[in-house]
């Protein structure tokens, strides 16, 4: 048995900022940081600049994408938490988290489980397997009061939890479970981001 680790997206308890996640904006150049990889959801990974800041990581991103640094793997029994800030207000509703289980990243036949959070206070946990998603926690975007909205200015700030233990795979937003489910049924071992 694996001893249960707390990591964040960057393997160590850090904050992770989230600006202007838009797919209409254009960020000059691609940048990400030495030992990270990433794949966009369409097309190729352009428009990202991802670099060091503070304690954390800032992203100032265009298309959706996951990221990921290599050696980023969990197993068993653990605990992937990470807080983001999202600190503008996007013009569409974009969404920020974290993603487990991930297998074949770079190919065809990608598949992981991503738990979301957006501007209006909702959640969202969904697989992806190839080029579809499939729903995990209901079927559509879901309001939970754990989940803190964006305030008058877009800034928004929540702490992200993905726990497997004993059996079960839980999603939890500010220390709040807000959805759960028998380990059996998922398959979350793998690389997460």
């Amino acid at each position: 048995m694996r001893p249960m680790l707390t990591l964040t997206f960057a393997l160590a308890t850090l904050p992770v900022a989230a600006q202007d996640n838009d797919p209409d904006n254009r960020v000059a150049g691609t940048t990400l940081p030495s030992g990270w990889s990433a794949r966009p959801d369409r097309g190729t990974l352009e428009n990202v600049n991802f670099r060091a800041m503070g304690d954390g990581w800032h992203f100032t991103v265009g298309p959706a994408a996951i990221y990921w640094q290599s050696g980023s793997t969990a197993e068993g029994n653990f605990t992937i938490a990470t807080t983001m800030t999202q600190t503008t207000a996007p013009r569409h509703p974009e969404a920020y988290g974290i993603f487990v289980g991930g297998r074949n990243l770079e190919g065809d036949n990608q598949a992981y489980y991503y738990f979301l959070v957006r501007k209006d206070g909702q959640f969202l946990v969904r697989h992806r397997g190839g080029s579809q998603t499939h729903p995990v926690a209901g079927s559509a975007w879901t309001a939970h009061s754990a989940v803190v909205a964006a305030d008058s200015a877009g800034r928004q700030t929540n702490t992200m939890a993905v726990t497997q233990h004993n059996g079960t795979l839980e999603f939890r937003i500010n220390d709040q479970v807000v959805w759960s489910a028998p380990v059996a049924v998922t398959e979350t071992n793998g690389i997460y981001g």
